[in-house]
């Protein structure tokens, strides 16, 4: 993959993409980008608002962190002033390849860069535009990225609001349902589909989520999207033992997000259930 001839997307809900210097991580403040077919499993990304597609300059200068040489390390670590905690880590723990050298300089500069702004500006002063990653370094749950450290080398720029996909909303919110009720009992899962309502000659899409420990110990719950067509509701259509209140959750699907504490309640109230 070459990085300067890709298309690359970022979430944000800022209608600008720019540089936050108050990351919340210790890596170098810039903008983190993915490739352009990228689906965003982590739920922080299927929060945002927009969606922004890049193409960089040909004239970008990439810092490729996987490739790194020994030399290029050597750089790294002494342009960045951790050369000699650098060495003293490998010393101590020499590492079994050259990529887990590379992993352990990155480890170095992140302990040693606690503001953002400073680190990027190492990278700047090195050089870089950006810097190129397919190797999980960065971040392990995040195996391909790139980090713009200068918005400058931005070619073009298209600003998306995705309309929602209400099948892989709801499909979303039966996954995080079943995760928690494996840990109940045997589990069995009608996925999302369009329904006719007893009521109503029109279909509605609906999905449903059953945990069962045994014949008298089991929870139904029913996945829904409510009637203004805002929200998708977690509710438990029948349990045994009863429970004397309501148990549920409601997932806004615009902005895409867990109103309260999500499916935290739902889990505690599975407990009162298979006690």
């Amino acid at each position: 993959m070459n990085p300067v001839t890709e298309k690359w997307v970022h979430y944000t809900d800022h209608e600008m993409i720019t540089i936050n210097t108050k990351s919340f991580h210790n890596d170098p403040a810039g903008i983190y980008f993915f490739p352009e077919d990228h689906y965003p499993h982590a739920s922080m990304w299927h929060q945002k608002k927009y969606r922004f597609v890049i193409t960089l300059k040909p004239t970008t200068d990439v810092l490729y962190l996987p490739t790194l040489s020994d030399d290029e390390i050597e750089t790294l670590v002494t342009k960045g002033d951790v050369k000699e905690a650098f060495e003293a880590y490998i010393g101590r723990y020499p590492p079994e390849s050259h990529e887990k050298k590379i992993r352990m300089a990155w480890e170095q500069l992140r302990n040693q860069y606690k503001f953002a702004g400073r680190w990027n500006a190492i990278l700047r002063g090195m050089g870089y535009d950006a810097v190129f990653d397919d190797a999980g370094i960065i971040h392990s749950s995040e195996p391909i990225q790139l980090l713009l450290l200068n918005p400058r080398a931005i070619a073009s720029i298209i600003r998306e609001q995705p309309k929602p996909n209400l099948y892989q909303k709801m499909n979303q919110v039966v996954t995080e349902l079943v995760d928690i009720c494996y840990d109940f009992g045997e589990v069995s899962v009608q996925r999302p589909r369009r329904q006719k309502d007893t009521w109503s000659s029109q279909k509605q899409l609906r999905a449903r989520v059953e945990v069962k420990r045994s014949e008298d110990n089991y929870a139904s719950f029913n996945i829904t999207i409510s009637e203004n067509g805002k929200n998708i509701g977690v509710h438990l259509s029948w349990s045994n033992p009863k429970l004397n209140y309501g148990v549920g959750a409601t997932f806004e699907i615009a902005p895409n997000r867990w109103q309260f504490d999500g499916l935290k309640s739902v889990k505690r109230d599975l407990h009162q259930i298979f006690k």
